[in-house]
């Protein structure tokens, strides 16, 4: 969904009307899951806000004075996030006798808020329980929100995140994933999500901003995210298929980028596609989506490894990404001039995402 200009409108009721809210009153940020703690770091690190791991997929933080930042978030979500969102209410042990305080705590921050009268939508995020079910169908059934459900064309977004016994009720602007990534006209099979692309890019230092290289760039989401967020003098981009020479060059003409960007059709396998670098990032194929042999993908590995190791300048990184765990970690533990840094594992789409980021033996 696109936003509209009802959206923007909402969204600005909530930033301004933050000041208002109680000093406990928290906002959690919707992130990758699996990368909650890299999330929160990224958010201390890049917007000035201090953030915590809380439930899977999500940080939270606190209004205080050490979070002057956070509220803008909440118009303004980062990239590497989902969207960003009040905690509203929470049922306890009490469950279900909970519901009549969910209500009243909903309606009261539509109220200050200034949105009654707005369309929404109730999701849940997490593995959906009974007692969300029926919390979910309660919501939508209350006459008592002071908002109108319309999953079909809505500006506020309700989420409801379930913790065992308990569940929790957040609400928050909408936002459209096409608008904040609005260079992406065209993808290919297997393109990676564009906020998994926009967080695994700052796991590596933003101050390594030469040259970048994806050696599987298919229509260059990862590739573009990079070279944007370190402001990279050059981009390259490689990968063997036509349609995916054609999905980078559309989307590259509406990415905005002062850097230097190649597109070049050529097997990362051969070292002639490859330039000196500082970070590769690559979101490798694996037999799930390519239905390629398992050979095949090993051997493709390893070349990429070895080919960033042949060529990443002192200090550079190598961050890699695949679900095909043994292949991965084989081609790394394989180069003998790569060493691994930290690794990561992030749900997405249903997949597990195996992430390593790698540097130079010293």
């Amino acid at each position: 969904m696109l936003l509209t200009h009802e959206t923007k409108l909402t969204a600005s009721a909530f930033s301004n009307s933050w000041s208002g809210l109680a000093p406990e009153q928290e906002l959690v940020l919707l992130v990758p899951e699996g990368l909650e703690g890299a999330c929160a770091g990224i958010g201390r690190r890049d917007e000035r806000v201090y953030l915590s791991p809380w439930l899977p997929g999500t940080i939270v933080g606190r209004k205080n004075k050490k979070n002057s930042e956070l509220p803008s978030l909440l118009l303004d979500p980062p990239l590497w996030s989902f969207g960003s969102f009040v905690k509203v209410a929470a049922l306890g042990e009490g469950g279900l006798s909970d519901f009549q305080a969910v209500e009243r705590s909903v309606a009261k921050l539509v109220d200050q808020l200034g949105i009654a009268g707005s369309r929404y939508w109730l999701r849940t995020v997490g593995e959906d329980t009974a007692l969300t079910a029926e919390v979910r169908k309660r919501l939508l059934n209350s006459e008592c929100l002071g908002l109108l459900n319309d999953p079909s064309d809505y500006s506020v977004t309700m989420v409801l995140i379930p913790d065992g016994t308990r569940a929790y009720v957040l609400l928050g602007p909408s936002i459209s994933i096409r608008e904040r990534f609005n260079y992406r006209r065209r993808d290919v099979g297997a393109s990676i999500n564009p906020v998994l692309a926009a967080c695994t890019v700052r796991l590596v230092p933003k101050d390594l901003s030469g040259v970048t290289i994806d050696p599987t760039c298919g229509s260059g989401t990862l590739l573009i995210e990079r070279v944007r967020y370190a402001e990279s003098k050059k981009g390259i981009g490689i990968d063997v298929s036509r349609v995916a020479q054609q999905a980078f060059s559309e989307n590259l003409a509406h990415a905005d980028l002062s850097a230097d960007m190649e597109f070049r059709l050529s097997s990362a396998s051969e070292r002639k596609a490859w330039d000196q670098c500082s970070v590769v990032v690559a979101n490798l194929p694996f037999g799930i989506r390519v239905k390629q042999d398992p050979r095949e993908l090993q051997t493709l590995y390893r070349d990429i490894a070895a080919n960033a190791a042949e060529n990443l300048c002192g200090g550079g990184r190598l961050l890699l990404m695949s679900s095909y765990k043994s292949g991965l970690e084989g081609a790394l533990a394989g180069t003998a001039k790569i060493r691994v840094l930290s690794r990561y594992r992030s749900l997405m789409g249903g997949l597990y995402y195996q992430i390593y980021v790698a540097g130079l033996e010293p």
